[in-house]
């Protein structure tokens, strides 16, 4: 835990974190546009509505009635749809919109010389307050903060403030205007980044605390209107130094500081490099946004602060920068560009990084944050809100030069909107301003997004008239469960397999269905249709295949394997040819660079084939949920020149991943080495002997709560019982070369040498289980549990069982088991009475 939070983490109170644990175990399913259940919150669709654009950013958006105003700094407007340059209108540095159709409003059209960095409203909507840097309105002086009709754009006479330099944030009651940026005066009188005003006649009021160290970038008043948080770029509020948290609560009235927990552990005012950008409130808590750069500051998400008793709610640990925070009655949406949620359960930090700059968290705790391993803040053990499924996809821009795209989110109860910089949205042009609608109000147009060829179906024959079809989940923009159906030979068909599943672009896990009863040797097409809950579809390839005439022969290794229900076994047969089919699971495994099937070496017993590697790999696409128990094994055959990688799990499918862990190797030296990452350091076990003689060799290694555990040809080689853990990395198995600099003894190289009948499995192996494995890989034939295939009729005390199915590689199946009712019967008799 990073020094300085690690004490504030561990003054959690005992009850806090119980109730934390309980939410945790109810923890609410992923909200969407559509969600499934009726409790779950529903976000507002994907789906970029037509809306006016600008030709530069947008800082500032409010919402009165039905009217969207916009402030940045910009100067002409055009319809969606329009190409830059072209049909523009003048307006300078504001706007309003129709917040139904997306249109501009001509009526309103006030002209600012500065822009126009922060709006407000007040709350019966008679009055719309602007604020910024501008000295001039319709040219005539107007510095810095005003007071308009929402209608006309009509200047309010008798309010003007006048502070000496820029505002950046305001917010209003029906009597006072607090309002916070960079001035040190309000007209004549000294006020230091905050103030409050009469909104009647702009009369400057008492409320004064002292902010230093830097500027007041966002304000919100609680419900009562007793409390005021401030948040911005400072160091300190009232001469209170410690933390420099950069977010401050203070009575309303006198400007006294409150204290509040969270203001040990967001720190976001430490050395400059960091600010708290926004806050947003409902009626129980406010929500407050930040950025960092570099590792002093602490927060980039956001952080819920109950206004009650200002303890912390939950804290959404999201990496990369938060610039705007809008609350809804069920949900809070933010503008940023988030590119890591792993350790709240979102998606990893993809090499290179991918943005996701609008994004949607419930409001109720649904987690704990667990460690943190990019080097970021860790704040571990908080609890967290659950990510919601709506990743609209908007680009950055140019406008400002610091590449960004959304910088503010605001809406009503059927809209959110977001404004900033960005050139596009959801792939069409869309600059500066957009809608999002609920989804009665939309079109609905977001489907399933297959992506690249991990969609098109993977078919395999391996017994008589038999097809496994097997595909990987799509995933869609704002729906998490998916609807798939497969098509055999034709669109037009019914479909021969229907199956509904969840699914995220972090996390899309594999799907497959036999198809049985087909002719020998008959040829058929497949495809596989994903759809939405609005019926939005996308479709697969169409694929071929001719239905095996003849039982593939399973070899009594793969029975032996089978029997110990390996979560994934790839056997290597001949037939897979550029993808190595899961025997066991549905994570085929997809050949890259020179990998490929040698017909001319395997195991004894095995298949007939074997994997070359020749230095390129074999990875699943299917993403795995950083195991913490499990076995990797398989059979390696290597001469003297052939160290590498044999196994490992990394954060990308192809080239190297940025992080690894849970990696086999062959050392430089010959060795086998195991390897994981436990918090933040390498722990290795490795062979006492060298196995690059050109034999196969059989190799397991297990974590868990028996430790590290490396067994060579079915004997314990090494162990570490100290670690039972592995790096915290959502992450892809896959086989051959991956990075290895800083391991020790690491090989130069990728391994291109052999492997055959690879496993993993979702617990430590016994030591058992591993001796018999590799006694089926030398020859020897080993008992094996029998696979019974009972009958779906019971008959009073009487159950039928059909012992054809049953397979027993060393002997007829002489009788059944019964959990606590046996059943004996030899092979073909029916209908055993149960004895009473």
């Amino acid at each position: 835990m990073h020094k300085g939070i690690s004490s504030a983490l561990a003054s959690l109170s005992a009850t806090a974190m119980v109730m934390a644990l309980l939410v945790l175990v109810s923890a609410p399913a992923y909200g969407d546009a559509h969600p499934s259940d009726p409790a779950t919150p529903s976000t507002v669709t994907a789906d970029a509505l037509p809306t006016v654009q600008i030709n530069g950013v947008v800082w500032s958006q409010v919402v009165i009635g039905n009217v969207v105003y916009a402030g940045g700094s910009f100067s002409t407007a055009r319809p969606a749809g329009a190409p830059a340059g072209t049909q523009t209108v003048v307006r300078n540095n504001i706007l309003a919109y129709d917040i139904a159709t997306g249109e501009l409003i001509n009526s309103f059209s006030p002209s600012f010389n500065g822009q126009v960095l922060s709006l407000a409203a007040s709350p019966d909507g008679s009055r719309l307050y602007a604020g910024g840097d501008f000295t001039t309105m319709n040219g005539e002086s107007a510095l810095r903060m005003v007071a308009l009709e929402p209608d006309t754009g009509q200047r309010i006479a008798d309010f003007d403030p006048q502070p000496s330099n820029s505002v950046r944030t305001m917010v209003a009651t029906e009597s006072t205007v607090y309002f916070g940026g960079s001035f040190f005066r309000v007209g004549s009188a000294w006020r230091e980044q905050l103030a409050a005003v009469r909104a009647s006649d702009a009369t400057l009021l008492a409320l004064r605390p002292v902010v230093t160290g830097g500027r007041v970038d966002t304000l919100s008043l609680s419900p009562d209107g007793s409390k005021l948080a401030v948040g911005g770029q400072f160091d300190t509020v009232n001469g209170t130094k410690g933390n420099s948290s950069a977010l401050a609560v203070v009575r309303a009235d006198t400007g006294e500081k409150m204290a509040y927990p969270a203001s040990a552990y967001v720190r976001n005012g430490v050395g400059g490099d960091g600010s708290i950008t926004s806050i947003a409130s409902d009626d129980s808590t406010f929500y407050a946004s930040g950025f960092t750069f570099g590792r002093q500051s602490t927060l980039e998400g956001i952080v819920a602060i109950n206004w009650s008793d200002l303890d912390t709610r939950w804290l959404e640990d999201c990496h990369g920068d938060t610039y705007s925070v809008y609350a809804t009655d069920d949900l809070v949406y933010l503008a940023g560009h988030p590119h890591y949620c792993g350790n709240i359960g979102g998606f990893a930090q993809e090499s290179p990084w991918e943005y996701n700059r609008a994004m949607a968290f419930g409001k109720d705790a649904a987690g704990i944050i667990t460690r943190e391993i990019h080097g970021y803040t860790n704040f571990e053990g908080l609890p967290h809100p659950k990510l919601q499924t709506w990743f609209p996809a908007l680009s950055a821009g140019r406008y400002t030069g610091q590449n960004q795209g959304p910088w503010n989110v605001a809406g009503n109860g059927d809209f959110v909107v977001y404004g900033g910089e960005f050139l596009r949205v959801n792939y069409q042009d869309q600059q500066g301003l957009v809608r999002f609608a609920a989804s009665s109000q939309a079109p609905n147009l977001r489907g399933p997004e297959p992506q690249g060829d991990a969609f098109v179906p993977s078919l395999s024959s391996t017994t008589a008239g038999e097809v496994r079809v097997r595909w990987q989940a799509a995933h869609d923009q704002d729906d998490t469960k998916l609807a798939y159906k497969v098509i055999r030979d034709g669109k037009n068909s019914a479909p021969i397999h229907t199956v509904e599943a969840d699914s995220t672009f972090w996390d899309r896990p594999g799907h497959s269905f036999t198809d049985a009863g087909l002719a020998l040797g008959s040829t058929h097409t497949y495809r596989v249709f994903a759809s939405d809950p609005s019926g939005r579809e996308s479709r697969s390839q169409t694929v071929s295949i001719t239905v095996a005439t003849n039982d593939e022969p399973s070899s009594h290794y793969a029975q032996v394997i089978e029997g110990d229900k390996p979560a994934n076994h790839w056997p290597i047969k001949a037939s897979d040819e550029a993808t190595l089919v899961d025997e066991s699971g549905d994570d085929d495994l997809k050949l890259n660079g020179n990998a490929g099937i040698d017909p001319g070496s395997t195991l004894t017993g095995a298949s007939g084939t074997s994997l070359r590697l020749n230095s390129g790999i074999a990875a699943d696409a299917v993403r795995a949920h950083r195991p913490n128990e499990f076995a990797t094994e398989l059979w390696f055959k290597a001469s003297s020149n052939q160290q590498g990688r044999l196994i490992g799990y990394g954060n990308a499918i192809t080239g190297n991943s940025s992080n690894h862990d849970r990696l086999t190797y062959i050392n430089s030296l010959g060795k086998l080495s195991f390897g994981v990452y436990e918090r933040g350091a390498r722990r290795t076990i490795t062979s006492s002997d060298s196995y690059t003689d050109g034999k196969w060799h059989h190799v397991v290694s297990t974590l868990g709560a028996n430790g590290m555990r490396l067994y060579v040809d079915g004997q314990e080689v090494a162990s570490r019982a100290s670690t039972t853990t592995a790096l915290e990395l959502d992450g892809f198995w896959r086989l051959g070369s991956d990075r290895m600099s800083g391991w020790p003894s690491a090989p130069s190289s990728g391994f291109s040498g052999l492997l055959d009948e690879v496993a993993i499995y979702d617990r430590q192996l016994s030591a058992a289980s591993i001796a018999n494995h590799y006694q089926a890989g030398q020859g020897q034939m080993v008992n094996v549990s029998p696979v019974a295939a009972l009958m779906a009729e019971v008959d009073g005390m009487a159950v039928e069982v059909d012992g054809t199915g049953s397979s027993d590689p060393d002997g007829t199946v002489t009788h059944y088991a019964w959990d606590r009712r046996r059943v004996h019967c030899t092979r073909g008799s029916r209908n055993p009475r149960l004895p009473r």
